[in-house]
């Protein structure tokens, strides 16, 4: 039995060192230190966000972390560095301890740069040198930097502060410096700044419209100007108007441009501004131009003439279209090409004593015909088809079909394919498209699809007692999910809510159960079983059950009760005790509910009352044997208390000078008689218990031979030696050739006798 022990020992040690190499962690005085490759600096701009950090390379397997010295510079998490502010942090990766590798660590640099501004446009400039100073604004920036401006040249343009002065005539490159900011980096933006010379400023020179005959001549007004040069006039078509000094006079409809010149003067050079003049006859007078809606004809020429507004001018008119893809226009004709919707322009030339017209419109609508479509029959399958090619209805449009189911869950159309997917109604739209001369049609029929008959078991009779709460019924067993609904033939002894059984009065009635569609499964046909409404049986009370874990065995009894029905139990959790026939055997501690079931028989219903049953602890049963061991060493012969509890030990010894438990092992160490106590702890069936026994610890005695020197050792006590009868010594003794009788007693009793033989 000692060796077995020593075997289980081992192989546990064995296992424990297995599962800590598996686990990776190794004995600290055979930990190496990794090998780690370079850990670069890392560089990054403000605004990326987030960055990974590579780890340097490293022949460990541990797993890495990494911290920054300086979290308002960027913030850790796992291997992601989130930049937050221009700056400098440490970062430090730090392997775990894996395998024979110990941890270990390593740092770098990070150093964040700030970003380079996004600039806005910096607009180029051009002032006359006469102009007033401006205030420059400078470019939008996603920097709050302050900026400032120089220019290449102030004799040209000065700055100062955000104000330029124009001074000669010139161009120079503005600058406009923004300073660094935050986390921004200083940057800058060049434009160009062009100072003209003196050219006058004018004011406008409106075009002119005359209506022929309203008035004989007109004086020309110059632009205003700042210069003092003299204003001269020119027509371009003398035909229509000529000019005399500033004074114009109109003479034929049409148009002339009209050039103003100013000379130079002054500092200001000469300057010229033109308008248009208008000579226009009196315009017509019009009638409505009437909108026009119509329709395509297959077969036919598809022609319209446009029938102008009513005008008092004999001026020719002319037509245009907004989309010739849709109607074209000849002359007076429209030639109707596609469906849609244009705008005709209508236009009088001038004539006579009458100008040109205003363009006048109208919309013409081009539409299809409505094409003829015939019945279209509606459809029964079975959901075992799975699947069918559906075809349109007659029409007189040539317009492609396509199709649609209105409840997928029923049918779904795949082209002209409809696939049969669940009991029950669904709408199949037909939609014709729009064909040429023919607009969209549509039109609809109902499929409607049988389920598979559910296959359904026998429904056994069922039982009731007046005064039962709602009882759910058991239906019978169906291969169908559909749900069930249930109706009574007579509601004087039970009616039927929410789909319950409620008992009402004494008596027999017949429950109808009818299985609703679902999936692929039709509703079922009506099936009918038998209810039996009797009065409850009454029955007395039973008492809860208290017993130990290690209990024998009881018998239950079952209550009285006015029915001769049999009874029967059961128990709610068959781990803490089980019940055969009426034998309730304990299993485990912990409190559950015991089920009595009483049959109905000719004149009550079936019963059912509850009980509770505890279970408790019991106490260990312990016993100990005294033992008898040796000093100097653990025992062989130890041996743990016999218990009937699975609980753990703790042991004491009552003086620990004598024996002691050393690394859970018994240790004697000198002769004498200590009380070793037991204390085993509480386990899931047994409470806690005490045991103890006396062990007898006695003196431990070697003699080695070696040459012709007798070495005694004594452990555990003093003793005396003495060799063939002569007093000798703990210790090493020389001896002679010869036999040689060792002798150890302490305390008067001898505990050592041996002979030796001495060469």
């Amino acid at each position: 039995m000692s060796i077995l022990l020593q075997r289980k020992k081992s192989y546990l040690g064995a296992l424990i060192a297995f599962v800590i190499a598996l686990s990776g962690f190794q004995t600290p005085a055979f930990a190496v230190a990794p090998t780690h490759g370079a850990f670069s600096p890392i560089s990054a701009t403000w605004g990326v966000g987030a960055i990974s950090i590579a780890p340097p390379t490293s022949n460990s397997l541990g797993a890495w972390s990494y911290t920054s010295s300086n979290v308002n510079t960027a913030q850790i998490l796992g291997n992601i560095a989130t930049i937050k502010n221009v700056g400098t942090t440490t970062i430090t990766a730090i392997q775990a301890a894996n395998g024979i590798y110990d941890a270990k660590s390593i740092s770098t640099t990070l150093t964040v740069l700030p970003a380079i501004p996004t600039l806005g446009n910096f607009a180029s400039i051009t002032l006359g040198v006469d102009a007033a100073p401006i205030t420059l604004t400078a470019p939008t920036s996603t920097s709050a930097g302050t900026w400032s401006f120089t220019t290449s040249n102030s004799a040209i343009a000065s700055i100062s502060g955000s104000i330029l002065t124009p001074r000669a005539i010139g161009t120079v490159t503005l600058t406009a410096i923004q300073s660094a900011n935050f986390n921004w980096a200083a940057t800058s933006r060049a434009t160009t700044v062009t100072i003209t010379g003196g050219s006058p400023t004018t004011g406008p020179f409106a075009d002119l419209n005359l209506i022929l005959g309203s008035v004989a001549n007109v004086a020309l007004v110059p632009p205003t100007s700042n210069s003092l040069g003299a204003w001269t006039f020119t027509s371009s078509n003398t035909a229509v108007a000529t000019i005399t000094g500033n004074i114009l006079r109109p003479l034929k409809i049409g148009t002339s441009t009209i050039t103003a010149t100013q000379a130079a003067s002054g500092n200001y050079g000469s300057l010229s501004k033109t308008m248009t003049l208008t000579v226009q006859g009196g315009p017509p007078t019009l009638g409505e131009f009437k909108n026009v809606t119509a329709s395509l004809q297959p077969f036919a020429s598809n022609q319209l003439a446009l029938i102008a507004p009513i005008s008092n001018s004999a001026g020719a008119w002319s037509f245009t279209t907004s989309n010739s893809q849709i109607v074209s226009v000849n002359g007076g004709i429209a030639t109707l090409l596609n469906k849609g919707t244009v705008t005709i322009t209508a236009t009088q030339a001038a004539s006579g004593d009458f100008g040109a017209s205003s363009p006048v419109t109208m919309e013409l609508t081009v539409t299809g015909a409505n094409p003829v479509i015939g019945s279209w029959e509606n459809v029964t399958k079975n959901i075992s088809e799975g699947r069918f090619i559906i075809s349109p209805p007659s029409s007189s449009s040539g317009g492609k079909w396509s199709f649609k189911s209105l409840d997928p869950t029923i049918a779904e159309v795949d082209g002209t394919e409809v696939l049969l997917k669940g009991v029950g109604q669904a709408v199949i739209k037909g939609t014709q498209a729009a064909d040429w001369n023919w607009e969209a049609g549509e039109s609809q029929l109902t499929l409607t699809i049988s389920g598979t008959d559910p296959t359904l078991g026998q429904w056994v009779l069922l039982e009731a007692g007046i005064g039962d709460e709602p009882i759910a019924i058991k239906p019978p067993t169906s291969n169908s999910p559909g749900v069930w609904s249930f109706a009574s033939s007579d509601n004087s002894v039970a009616r039927i809510e929410n789909e319950k059984l409620v008992p009402v009065a004494v008596g027999r009635v017949t429950i109808t159960a009818i299985q609703a569609i679902s999936g692929n499964f039709g509703a079922s046909k009506p099936v009918t079983t038998t209810l039996t409404v009797k009065p409850r049986a009454t029955h007395a009370a039973m008492t809860d059950i208290n017993l130990r874990y290690n209990s024998t065995p009881i018998d239950l009894t079952p209550p009285t009760s006015n029915s001769k029905g049999e009874w029967s139990f059961s128990i709610e959790n068959p781990e803490i005790a089980k019940i055969e026939g009426r034998k309730l055997s304990v299993l485990g501690v912990g409190t559950t509910k015991i089920f009595a079931s009483q049959s109905s028989d000719e004149n009550f219903a079936p019963t059912i009352t509850t009980l509770s049953i505890r279970v408790t602890q019991s106490s260990p049963e312990l016993s100990w044997q005294t033992f008898v061991i040796k000093a100097g060493s653990k025992t062989e012969s130890f041996r743990k208390p016999v218990t009937n509890s699975d609980g753990a030990f703790i042991f004491k010894s009552s003086n620990p000078n004598i024996a002691d438990f050393v690394n859970g092992e018994l240790v004697g160490k000198k002769s004498g008689t200590a009380i070793i106590t037991a204390a085993q702890q509480s386990s899931k069936n047994f409470s806690s218990g005490v045991v103890a026994t006396s062990i007898v610890v006695k003196p431990s005695v070697s003699v080695k031979l070696k040459g012709r020197v007798l070495t005694v050792s004594v452990v555990g006590a003093s003793a005396k030696v003495t060799i063939n009868g002569s007093k000798a010594k703990v210790g090493k003794n020389k001896v002679g050739p010869g036999t040689r009788k060792v002798v150890v007693t302490s305390g008067g009793e001898r505990i050592f006798n041996k002979t030796f033989k001495v060469p």
